[in-house]
């Protein structure tokens, strides 16, 4: 939302389109990353004592190789934007979106910045026990809402359209906070949960939306069971109107300090 705010945002049709830059539907990271990552380096000398001229131009050269440029404006359904006019016209309240999250190395009711070297966003959490945020997942995607959802695609996330825990394991707080403890747990994807299924025996699942391309099973959906988001959640991202109004109130009194 931040980068929403600042920089705005524009339609996929306004980008270059799939493929003209790297031959490819998706940037192939692998490459990109290490020759951003040179680059970058090449910046940040230890002799260094300041930045060379220009440093910027030169590692978003890099970015718009394999992802292109942003447009300064372009024309979407028949009418001319900036990204942050696009932005301005989606009618979206920027501070209206919560990050709710579930451990208990800091107190629940409580906000507090989750403490994972993956996360360069430094924004609070709202920390509530497992059984009510697993609640709120529930309720929002019964009243229509999406829910943005960060945690682990490691172990038991398959690379076929499946996640699920293995059978007889049942997850708990306890399991939660050690796997988080022990360096078990890496918080390193971000998906888009937007629907319900069950299996053939009614085992719940989640519909989610995943960045992968048309991979899987499923073309780019996975199922993933509620046990395996019960257990592998870091946090849900969501806008606040679809929180139970009691969670809602309080969260609104209660001020990140």
């Amino acid at each position: 939302m931040e980068v929403i705010r600042q920089h705005g945002i524009c339609p996929e049709d306004a980008m270059p389109a799939p493929g003209s830059l790297t031959g490819d539907s998706l940037a192939n990271f692998k490459v990109f990353f290490p020759e951003l990552e040179r680059r970058v380096s090449g910046i940040v000398r230890k002799e260094a004592k300041e930045p060379l001229p220009h440093w910027k131009d030169s590692v978003q050269a890099v970015i718009e190789k394999y992802v292109g440029r942003c447009p300064e404006s372009f024309v979407y359904e028949g009418r001319t934007y900036t990204p942050k006019s696009f932005a301005e016209s989606l009618g979206l309240d920027f501070d209206d979106y919560v990050s709710l999250t579930s451990y208990t190395h800091h107190p629940f009711n409580n906000w507090f910045i989750i403490e994972s070297p993956y996360k360069w966003r430094l924004k609070p959490s709202y920390n509530i026990p497992i059984e009510q945020l697993m609640d709120v997942l529930d309720k929002a995607l019964d009243a229509g809402y999406t829910v943005a959802w960060g945690g682990d695609v490691t172990g038991d996330f398959t690379r076929t359209g499946l996640a699920m825990l293995p059978e007889g394991v049942t997850p708990t707080q306890e399991m939660r906070q050690e796997q988080w403890d022990d360096w078990r747990f890496t918080y390193d994807h971000v998906m888009l949960i937007y629907g319900k299924a069950v299996d053939e025996q009614g085992a719940p699942y989640y519909m989610v939306k995943n960045s992968w391309g048309k991979s899987g099973l499923y073309k780019g959906i996975w199922y993933m069971s509620r046990d395996y988001i019960a257990l592998n959640t870091t946090y849900l991202f969501l806008n606040r109107q679809a929180l139970p109004k009691n969670l809602r109130k309080t969260i609104s009194n209660l001020k990140f300090h």
